[in-house]
């Protein structure tokens, strides 16, 4: 081989890393797109992590584990660590390394919104280091690589460039994740046995199908590791899988919801690409359209099954990665020309190769990791708590924040101030500013109610002390302050003066000048009450009918009866007319006043009564007068 060649060949190896390394980043669009929000960064960073675990664990034992010297066909014993000054060797590495990496990050969409960063690093070792080296070794180490032949490839296994070994490898090992750490909070109830939970960007995520889609291209197409014919063909099957897988979920999705699903479209898409990773090689477009409309239809109905029995895989990894990718297995032995494989077998042989390689792959990915993963949950938690599970992981395990986030926080700390009279700032630059304008909003015209309210509320307490006609205070709030004022004069050892007033024969006034005439004479009355209370510890209130009482904290007996002489001057001065008065044929009152003494041991209720019964004396006497109790 000429050094121009050769060169050729490590620049199309190189370009085909480079594209394998953009799948990276399609992960973590495509994921981080259909997560919540509240996770987005945290599903990001996983896909950083895992890319960084499982590139040092396959240099450190990975490769060695898969392209050593063989044990039996097992497992290699050799190059850890490895290093060697070959062009084509590093390549060669770095290709396999970024296959070891994609087999990995597949996990992350599955276990996302509940998984620990500290869990999921303990997934990716066990990926890295223990299961996908050690399936690529029964697959794909051969006499070739110089370390003898894994059991699988000495008995003919065909996976071209991955269906099985990366992508249903990285399926098993997300099913059984998602087994042990069981659904997000809320993801199914008991009613309908379901909850939707929407991604936080699909363009976002479709962008992300579009680089794996772009990133596949160098997936199947560096395996050949030199430029030769066989390039077009798997270039032209890949192209041709995406396209059949997409459109046959768009029409299935169509048919089953009555309109097209943006996730099971992009999910088709995928699944089509994994169907056809197999066999991208040595089949024909008509088969290619297919095996990729069968992946996709495997993706749909894995869908509904893991919905069915509450398995909750976030993105999809299960049904995209592990049923198409061991259906596209499957049919290298059903829709492959066998010439070109290379091959011995007839296509019955071939199948039961391809089966027993399926099922000896599943059961070692799926058992080991269960088995592993079940041990370290016992011991050590993977999933983080409900707590902050719904806080999300952005915050509680990375304290990233974002808009959304900072917003909430804002409410919330808003809502425990417990005040709401300051507006939210406003970046108009950020995604959430229409909201937090929203919110302003609502928020004034929520203090707005808040003082109707408010008003409504006095009104309505002044409404309920205060007597309607006469603007006094009412018999029940008079009672209430009576109390108080009661208790507080035992309690400071101070003197409680009290004044019943009764209007003399108001019977009468009303049966001569009628309701309208008697009701006003009571307001002229309350009026006159009022202007005789100058201090703001005085109270006067109508206490019912023709009666009103005065109430006069701090006060004496004698410094209480000036108070309603005074009062009774002021009613007389008034000369409201009353024709069937014997007295002087106006307006005239009757008056009892009873003091608490400071040495006297009364209750509210005999004070009360004492002034009653001086009101009675005054009557007795002839009414029209002041009587002072006792």
């Amino acid at each position: 081989m000429n050094t121009f060649s050769i060169e050729v060949d490590i620049a199309w190896t190189s370009t085909c890393v480079t594209l394998v390394i953009l799948m990276q980043a399609g992960f973590i669009c495509l994921e981080s797109g259909q997560v919540r929000s509240v996770n987005s960064i945290s599903v990001a960073i996983k896909n950083i992590v895992d890319f960084c675990i499982a590139a040092l664990v396959f240099w450190a034992i990975g490769y060695g584990l898969m392209f050593g010297v063989s044990e039996g066909g097992i497992f290699g014993s050799d190059r850890m660590f490895i290093e060697t000054a070959l062009p084509t060797e590093q390549l060669f590495f770095l290709f396999q390394m970024m296959f070891c990496c994609t087999a990995v990050t597949i996990i992350s969409g599955a276990i996302a919104e509940r998984m620990k960063l500290s869990g999921y690093v303990m997934v990716a070792i066990i990926a890295a280091g223990l299961i996908y080296p050690v399936t690529g070794h029964w697959s794909w180490n051969t006499e070739a690589s110089g370390g003898g032949t894994g059991w699988l490839a000495e008995a003919g296994f065909f996976d071209y460039a991955g269906s099985t070994v990366v992508h249903s490898v990285g399926g098993w090992i997300a099913l059984s994740s998602i087994l042990i750490i069981g659904p997000r909070l809320g993801r199914f109830t008991r009613s309908d046995g379901r909850r939707k939970f929407s991604g936080t960007n699909l363009p976002i995520a479709t962008l992300g199908a579009i680089l794996l889609f772009i990133g596949w291209l160098g997936f199947n197409g560096g395996n050949e590791y030199v430029v030769s014919d066989k390039i077009p063909r798997i270039f032209q099957s890949t192209i041709f899988a995406a396209a059949s897988g997409g459109l046959t979920a768009c029409v299935v999705s169509w048919r089953l919801y009555g309109k097209p699903n943006a996730t099971m479209i992009i999910n088709g898409l995928l699944a089509g690409l994994v169907a056809i990773t197999a066999s991208c090689v040595v089949i024909s477009i008509t088969s290619v359209v297919l095996i990729s409309m069968v992946g996709a239809l495997i993706s749909v109905s894995l869908s509904l099954v893991l919905s069915k029995y509450h398995i909750d895989d976030v993105v999809g990894a299960v049904p995209v990665h592990l049923g198409p990718g061991i259906w596209g297995t499957i049919a290298v032995a059903l829709f492959a020309d066998p010439s070109l494989w290379d091959g011995e077998l007839d296509r019955w042989a071939q199948l039961k190769v391809q089966l027993l390689g399926i099922a000896s792959i599943g059961l070692y990915a799926f058992g080991l990791s269960y088995l592993m993963l079940s041990l370290i949950n016992r011991r050590y938690a993977l999933r983080v708590s409900p707590e902050r599970e719904l806080e999300g992981l952005n915050l509680s395990e990375l304290a990233a924040e974002n808009e959304i986030i900072e917003l909430v926080r804002d409410i919330d700390q808003q809502a425990f101030k417990g005040s709401f009279h300051q507006h939210l700032e406003v970046d108009l630059a950020s995604e959430t500013a229409p909201v937090v304008s929203a919110y302003n909003r609502t928020v004034d015209k929520l203090n707005f109610k808040i003082v109707e309210l408010t008003q409504l509320k006095e009104k309505l307490r002044h409404q309920a002390m205060v007597d309607g006609l006469t603007g006094l205070y009412n018999r029940r709030y008079f009672d209430s302050r009576f109390g108080d004022e009661w208790q507080r004069s035992q309690r400071e050892k101070t003197c409680l003066s009290i004044a019943m007033i009764d209007i003399d024969f108001f019977k009468c006034y009303n049966d001569s000048y009628g309701h309208q005439g008697g009701d006003q004479c009571l307001r002229q009355v309350a009026d006159a009450i009022s202007l005789s209370i100058l201090r703001p510890a005085d109270m006067a209130a109508r206490y019912g009918g023709e009666e009103f009482v005065l109430l006069l904290p701090n006060t004496e007996g004698e410094g209480a009866c000036e108070v309603v002489d005074k009062l009774q001057a002021r009613i007389s001065a008034l000369g409201i007319p009353h024709r069937d008065s014997p007295i002087d044929k106006i307006v005239s009152m009757s008056i009892g006043v009873a003091c608490s003494t400071v040495h006297a041991s009364l209750s509210k209720e005999e004070l009360l009564e004492m002034a009653d019964q001086a009101l009675y004396q005054a009557k007795q006497q002839g009414r029209n007068r002041v009587v002072m109790y006792g």
